[in-house]
């Protein structure tokens, strides 16, 4: 699997490119995380002043899936009215009486395979010395960026163990 990749103090970084998809998938290996945590705004850091290099990459195929009720957070943040059947106004969407919001289930899947991303160049900090190739190789658990190209937010996030 080929991708972009970014050499940066904390590791090597992989930018991978979504078939019809402004998103990038990228990696970070879970040793440098702890570091990242404890320095706010670090995370937008590794996506700036990268230039181009070649890289040796190994990453799995995988797939990911998890689902979580979310009626409490969105109680917890004030949305209380929404949830009770006496006090919910959806007049506005239903035609039928005491209509409330009794369940929230929030499911998200990510799963990377070869046919799922194209190949496309390869991206690292500049290094002094003798050029040698860059090397990737996932054998590792890490951390996974869905990040919108035009954006920069980043709209999934998860960990891959292995």
């Amino acid at each position: 699997m080929a991708g972009l990749a970014t050499l940066v103090e904390y590791n090597i970084i992989i930018n991978l490119k979504y078939k019809n998809c402004n998103n990038f998938l990228f990696g970070l290996h879970l040793y440098f995380i702890e570091i990242l945590l404890q320095k706010a705004g670090k995370v937008d850091e590794l996506f700036t002043g990268l230039k181009t290099e070649n890289v040796e990459m190994a990453i799995p195929k995988f797939k990911i899936e998890t689902k979580i009720e979310l009626d409490d957070f969105l109680i917890d943040m004030g949305m209380v009215q929404a949830f009770s059947f006496e006090l919910a106004d959806f007049s506005g969407l239903s035609q039928e009486a005491q209509v409330y919001i009794s369940r929230v289930i929030h499911k998200a899947v990510i799963e990377v395979q070869e046919s799922g991303t194209v190949a496309a160049a390869v991206t690292a900090a500049k290094i002094s010395g003798r050029k040698k190739l860059l090397s990737f190789i996932a054998d590792h658990p890490f951390l996974f960026f869905l990040r919108d190209k035009e954006t920069g937010q980043v709209i999934f996030q998860g960990k891959f163990s292995g």
